[in-house]
């Protein structure tokens, strides 16, 4: 089995909660190929407004684990040996009350062997 790698984006999803996640809509594979595979590592991209950098909590997300988040784009080996071919998700919410904040830009590339 060869190696290979998906990208997918979305729109992000507005965070107005500091008890509860939101979570963005799902970042899938656009096709079969990842079936079988596992995943080697997984870089992500989302944009915050410039105010905002330090009112929100980020997870990257894949139905097995999450993995925390600090920045709005990096690379992960967290989730390195599950499935490649299901979707992943961001969670996102607000460190405490306040005003709702507007995620944007949401991408995932899914590199698998």
């Amino acid at each position: 089995m060869g190696a290979g790698s998906w990208v997918a984006n979305q729109k992000g999803p507005r965070v107005a909660l500091a008890d509860a996640d939101v979570r963005s809509l799902p970042l899938a594979s656009p096709s079969d190929e990842a079936r079988g595979h596992l995943i080697t590592s997984v870089s992500w991209r989302f944009s915050l407004p410039d105010a905002s950098r330090h009112r929100v909590l980020a997870r990257l997300c894949h139905p097995v684990r999450c993995v925390p988040i600090r920045d709005e784009r990096g690379l992960t080996e967290a989730l390195a040996g599950l499935d490649a071919d299901v979707p992943l998700a961001f969670h996102f919410r607000l460190v405490a009350v306040g005003p709702a904040v507007q995620t944007e830009g949401l991408q995932v590339i899914v590199n698998y062997r």
